[in-house]
């Protein structure tokens, strides 16, 4: 008796859990290669992600030599972004 109540729930249940891995999914995306762009080339990036460069005083005409995260990660949007600049 309990494996057909447990049947119906799941097939409720399965399409929204599918459905909210879809939207995570939609919501990251991989790390590009930022290293030896000017500050202000990944600004312009960065927004376009929706990430967030995190620094002070950075000039904008210097060059990225180091990122966290690294190029190939998935990162969600709305990530923060750490840059070294020279």
């Amino acid at each position: 008796m309990a494996a057909p109540v447990a049947g119906n729930v799941l097939k409720e249940v399965l399409p929204y859990l599918e459905l909210q891995k879809q939207e995570e999914e939609k919501n990251e995306i991989v790390m590009e290669n930022l290293k030896e762009l000017t500050v202000k080339d990944v600004k312009e990036k960065l927004k376009d992600f929706q990430l967030e460069l995190v620094g002070e005083n950075i000039n904008n005409d210097s060059k990225i030599y180091k990122q966290i995260p690294e190029e190939g990660v998935k990162i969600n949007t709305g990530a923060k972004i750490i840059l070294y600049a020279e």
